[in-house]
């Protein structure tokens, strides 16, 4: 009986791979036989038979299929053990038990593991081992998240840049940089007639001093056209860094764990497809702008001589954390740094501001996939974010920065 039980654990103790090569991985014991020997065996009760092996095989064991067959005249018992598959536990000997090979007797201890090696039952070696961890550890935790909204739902305005809207923007720069109707010319006072500028003199007592306009009327206009012909293709990269200094797109997203297993360094990958962009904070859209300088408006300057404070930056010395790694390219994926979320928790993710050009569409529909370290595999899933109506470059203008994206 014991017997039995060692080759039906070194049968289920198999590496399904291999095993599938032969018989579709099933394994067979035949006792009673043997190469040219047919000597059969007395045939039992299965109740018996059952409870004859059972002790070695415990509760838990692999499951095992006897069958009494007739061959040649005599009975042989056929054993059959059902393929190993991923993720089946590690069988090992219930209880003990010893057995004689000739002169010498082998002991066999409670809790030893056996293969399938050759043809032959063995003991597991090392080797044995790693195999049998990793068909274990295929029934590791299955990364069971889900990206979903720290709070609320938020949703995203548009931006318009239809050519009506930016047309619109277009007009109103060039009004806002049109050279002003010349005043009438002042009456000459006895100041001036011996060449004294009274409010540039008054001016020198304290900080301030005027400089009068050096430019053409025709080179002022020139500046201006030229400006305006840069910043209409540029005008994009700009309205992306209003649109997170007034946060139209900022989203606040978290990862929540379903499961009842601890995810470690939980790293999630939003994907946007489409005309958007992504950002962290207003510095990246900073570090991207590409716009024009805007012309000195038409007039004289007024300088204050006072030797300024050197400017310091605010966050000298001070490293941020990484919130994560962003890709604009005609599409966005947004990569967060990685988190690590409890059972049944929901893990709060860095902010982003997305920035979306208007559409058809009243939704954008994106993608995710998380990833953990202690876990294999791959969630996924689908994410909706709603959108507002758009607004235009003049209206996005005009709005005020919020504070927290100033700091």
């Amino acid at each position: 009986m014991a017997e039995i039980a060692r080759h039906t654990i070194g049968f289920a103790n198999r590496d399904p791979a291999s095993a599938a090569r032969h018989a579709e991985g099933y394994g067979y014991l035949v006792l009673g036989s043997e190469p040219e020997n047919l000597q059969g065996v007395k045939p039992i009760d299965m109740a018996e038979l059952d409870g004859g092996v059972a002790p070695y095989l415990g509760r838990d064991g692999p499951h095992w299929i006897p069958q009494f067959l007739e061959v040649g005249g005599s009975t042989v018992l056929v054993v059959t053990v059902p393929p190993p598959a991923q993720g089946n536990p590690i069988y090992c000997l219930q209880k003990e038990f010893s057995e004689s090979t000739g002169p010498e007797r082998i002991n066999y201890r409670n809790g030893e593991i056996f293969v399938r090696r050759h043809g032959r039952t063995e003991r597991a070696n090392a080797a044995d081992m790693r195999m049998l961890q990793r068909r274990l550890g295929a029934v590791r935790p299955r990364l069971d998240v889900d990206l979903t909204w720290w709070e609320q739902e938020s949703r995203v305005t548009p931006l318009d840049l239809s050519d009506q809207a930016v047309g619109a923007w277009i007009d109103g720069q060039r009004r806002s940089l049109a050279r002003p109707i010349p005043p009438p010319p002042k009456r000459e006072t006895a100041a001036s007639m011996a060449g004294l500028d009274i409010g540039n003199a008054l001016r020198g007592l304290g900080h301030l001093g005027v400089q009068p306009e050096n430019r053409t009327p025709e080179e002022y206009d020139k500046q201006v056209e030229d400006y305006l012909e840069e910043a209409r293709p540029a005008l994009l990269s700009l309205l992306r860094m209003q649109a997170v200094r007034v946060g139209i797109g900022r989203l606040h997203l978290a990862v929540l764990n379903l499961g009842d297993d601890n995810f470690e360094n939980v790293v999630t990958e939003l994907f946007l497809p489409g005309a958007v962009a992504a950002f962290f904070d207003v510095r990246e859209t900073e570090d991207q702008l590409d716009f024009p300088a805007r012309p000195r408006k038409w007039g004289p300057r007024t300088f204050d001589y006072r030797i300024a404070a050197p400017f310091m930056p605010h966050n000298l010395g001070i490293e941020r954390l990484s919130p994560g790694k962003i890709s604009n390219s005609g599409s966005s994926t947004v990569r967060f740094a990685p988190v690590h979320v409890r059972p049944q928790h929901k893990h709060s993710l860095h902010d982003i501001h997305v920035v979306a050009i208007a559409g058809e569409a009243s939704l954008l529909d994106g993608t995710w996939t998380a990833t953990a370290t202690n876990v294999s595999g791959t969630a996924k899933g689908e994410f909706t974010i709603p959108l507002k109506d758009p607004i235009t470059p003049v209206e996005l203008m005009r709005q005020e920065p919020q504070e927290d994206e100033l700091d």
